[in-house]
């Protein structure tokens, strides 16, 4: 393998890596009141719910998708939309769960200045910012 081969595997890797330790600092971080964990769970049920529903529509859309692809272009095209489709809906549950987690600690440090709340958002977002391209590469 040269470096043009090896350089994105180990982006992908290293973006993991990343996302994970941001997922590890979001979840040491103190969650805020009842109240405010009362809503964050209904905003991630809420949310479940709706991606569950999404889901049902778009799979069997993605496969038939998939099999015309394959049919008509050639079956690795189709398998690298199959491929793809699956890590989108992956890279949608990673997200839902990341950004609820993080919004409800954003929203707690709220209180503590604008900095805080700023950096609990963005480092929220830039987990889902991280795995996604690193599933591309990967």
């Amino acid at each position: 393998m040269d470096i043009q081969q090896i350089l994105p595997i180990l982006a992908g890797i290293s973006s993991f890596v990343v996302a994970l330790g941001i997922v590890t600092w979001i979840s040491k971080q103190p969650s805020g009141t009842k109240e405010m964990m009362e809503i964050s769970n209904a905003v991630k049920v809420g949310a479940a719910a709706f991606l569950r529903r999404e889901m049902k529509i778009i799979i069997p859309i993605a496969i038939a998708l998939s099999i015309i692809i394959g049919y008509f272009i050639g079956f690795s095209n189709g398998l690298a939309f199959a491929v793809g489709a699956t890590l989108s809906a992956v890279a949608g549950l990673i997200s839902l769960k990341i950004t609820v987690k993080a919004a409800v600690r954003a929203a707690h440090l709220s209180s503590s200045g604008l900095g805080k709340t700023f950096a609990m958002a963005f480092r929220g977002g830039a987990t889902v910012g991280l795995a996604v391209p690193a599933m591309a590469l990967l």
